[in-house]
């Protein structure tokens, strides 16, 4: 890693866990979570088997419309392609959330908040981050 992309890194994370510090824990949230996933393809890159183009397989996390019915998110076989090995759910807190549920509708717009989790990580990781965010009126996208 470069070393202007490291001093970034740390720089974003200096400052997030500064905001982090200064949030009430209890705080309440705002919003219900809403979370859905996107299978995009960018076609103008090779997998990392260089056998086809690059999956972009998004988890979005989003203010869920008031009264959606939650239930805790836990990886499985069926979700394997966005959070990958359901084995390591287990190393996970589950966090319910409004599975496709609408957005809360609201007049003003929203902020977007795109978190890279690496190239050897998973969406899943960051889980705790998006679901924070978006109760709190930000859409995420990892």
């Amino acid at each position: 890693m470069s070393f202007l992309r490291l001093s970034l890194v740390a720089i974003l994370f200096t400052c997030c866990s500064g905001v982090a510090m200064a949030q009430n824990a209890n705080e309440p949230a705002l919003a219900t979570v809403g979370m859905t996933t996107r299978a995009y393809v960018d076609g103008a890159r090779k997998n990392w088997q260089d056998t086809g183009p690059r999956p972009l397989n998004t988890v979005i996390w989003y203010p869920a419309a008031a009264g959606s019915p939650t239930q805790q998110f836990v990886a499985t076989a069926e979700n394997t392609k966005f959070f990958g090995d359901p084995a390591i759910g287990k190393f996970f807190t589950e966090i319910p959330v409004a599975f496709d549920a609408p957005p809360l509708a609201a007049a003003q717009k929203r902020p977007l908040i795109l978190l890279s989790h690496g190239s050897t990580s998973l969406s899943l990781e960051l889980m705790w981050l998006g679901d924070y965010l978006a109760s709190h009126g930000y859409i995420v996208a990892a």
